[in-house]
């Protein structure tokens, strides 16, 4: 008889098992997870696969929310660096500035640079993923409108993966793979906004 995995192994498991269910994963990497690994191990499997936007896909929704919106912001930065444009660097310091200091009112000043960018680019889709992280989905002194639980991670998802494929299919693997290791690194806290390190937009 096989041990039982430990915790974080069975919550990754189950996590895996709820996006096949929704159909957030391809056919092919869910036959391929059916049988459950440690968490970088099945990244890593999906990756040498040639499955790497389905282990984004995972990676995102595993990490928690600062964690995964920290994520996108240095994959965009590592996609644009050093001289990002104008809207991507206005996203960038205003996700920033609210992951130090994550207040209401700097979650409200993403709004404006991440509709600008649009939902087509990876910079918007992270914008959103913050502005969808917490509070409320509706303008202020509206009624309040929770974003749906899992809105931002589908948005870091949605951010990584454009940003991989922005430069053709032909780039999309080495792009992923730098994406994946940063991933990992922010996984196991061995980089944070709170580290002295991090992306500096237009530096």
């Amino acid at each position: 008889m096989n041990p039982a995995p430990p915790p974080a192994v069975e919550g990754v498991n189950r996590l895996v098992a709820q996006m096949c269910e929704s159909g957030q994963l391809s056919p092919k990497a869910c036959q391929l997870l059916s049988d459950g690994k440690p968490h970088p191990a099945l990244l890593t499997e999906l990756e040498d696969a040639g499955l790497a936007e389905d282990a984004v896909r995972i990676l995102a929704y595993s990490l928690k929310k600062p964690q995964a919106i920290w994520w996108g912001c240095l994959c965009v930065w590592s996609l644009y660096r050093p001289s990002p444009p104008r809207q991507a660097e206005a996203v960038l310091h205003a996700v920033l500035r609210w992951l130090h200091q994550p207040t209401e009112a700097n979650r409200r000043v993403i709004e404006e640079p991440a509709w600008a960018a649009g939902g087509n680019t990876p910079e918007g889709l992270l914008g959103l993923a913050a502005i969808w992280s917490e509070g409320s989905m509706s303008p202020p002194g509206q009624p309040t409108v929770d974003p749906p639980a899992h809105l931002s991670a589908k948005s870091v998802a949605n951010a990584v993966i454009l940003a991989g494929a922005i430069n053709g299919p032909a780039d999309a693997p080495v792009y992923y793979h730098g994406f994946l290791d940063l991933g990992k690194h922010v996984l196991s806290s061995k980089n944070t906004w709170q580290a002295e390190q991090r992306p500096q937009p237009g530096q």
